[in-house]
């Protein structure tokens, strides 16, 4: 994997959580 597709799923999860508020 590289580095940029692990932001991307790091960005995923933070945007799954904020919606979740």
């Amino acid at each position: 994997r590289s580095e940029e597709q692990t932001y991307f799923d790091l960005e995923y999860e933070f945007v799954k959580y904020e919606r979740v508020k």
